[in-house]
């Protein structure tokens, strides 16, 4: 029963500015359009969240994959290792 399950509500810290209407339909449509150019799924960077973001803002990203990372020791981890390999292709 959805009614009694105890919902929690996170609040991410969004900086995107959201885009107009018009823009936002477009955006719609174009992916209806041409499905065959969403990425594949993956939990972290491409999910149900990352095309209504991207259709939103015009920004392809998951915030709550991104919150999750900056919260937890593996997406201190992530972070490091990508860190460490842009050194490494830079140098």
């Amino acid at each position: 029963d959805v009614s009694s399950t105890n919902w929690v509500k996170l609040h991410y810290n969004a900086s995107a500015p959201t885009s107009p209407p018009s823009l936002i339909r477009r955006r719609v449509q174009f992916l209806l359009k041409y499905p065959h150019l969403i990425p594949s799924y993956s939990l972290v960077e491409s999910n149900c969240e990352c095309v209504a973001v991207w259709c939103k803002t015009g920004i392809w990203t998951t915030l709550q994959a991104s919150h999750m990372l900056d919260n937890t020791n593996f997406g201190s981890r992530v972070a490091i290792a990508g860190l460490s390999l842009a050194s490494a292709v830079v140098a």
